[in-house]
């Protein structure tokens, strides 16, 4: 039947057409890791960077039932930064933490807290998702590593974060058990 194989085409179209999209992701992303571009320092206020990075996500997350916290310190925040690039990391903790809390099947809270710690800068972004186990911890930051389904991830998220962090002389790790969160 001529219109059983229409169906069928187009079912096998979508499929590539998802891969190809998937493929160019991944290849994005493998361009994004591996480029050693250098980067723009700037005095930047880490406040003004989370908030404008939250207002990107904002409709994502309302619609999917996810309340975003912020809590900032008092004052600007000054870092010596690319922009972009802090943008990217806070971009990726957030995308994370939204996708922990949708695999709950329910809508969750990310919290996002500045503070000045003996003369550093912290930002905290925590989620109240499935958590952390020891065995997943340890691995978080390798490259193409991911708890994710078969085509929702690349693996490659936090080692860019890890990347981005330690060209900027920071830290990035992360705490939280299972059933209680995690905390980037």
């Amino acid at each position: 039947d001529e219109e059983d194989l229409d169906e069928e085409l187009a079912r096998d179209l979508s499929k590539i057409h998802g891969q190809a999209e998937r493929a160019a992701r991944i290849v994005q992303n493998l361009l994004v890791f591996a480029r050693q571009q250098q980067f723009r320092r700037e005095l930047l206020d880490m406040n003004e960077v989370i908030e404008r990075t939250v207002e990107l996500r904002a409709y994502q997350l309302r619609v999917s039932n996810v309340q975003v916290h912020q809590r900032l310190a008092e004052g600007p925040l000054g870092v010596l930064a690319d922009a972009s690039q802090m943008q990217q990391v806070l971009l990726n903790l957030i995308n994370n933490a939204h996708d922990a809390i949708k695999s709950t099947g329910a809508g969750g809270n990310i919290t996002i807290t500045s503070r000045l710690v003996s003369g550093m800068v912290q930002v905290r972004v925590s989620d109240d998702g499935p958590g952390l186990p020891p065995e997943v911890r340890k691995h978080l930051f390798e490259p193409f590593y991911t708890t994710k389904e078969v085509g929702k991830g690349t693996g490659l998220g936090l080692s860019i974060c890890f990347g981005i962090i330690s060209q900027h002389e920071g830290r990035i790790w992360a705490e939280g058990e299972p059933g209680s969160g995690a905390t980037f």
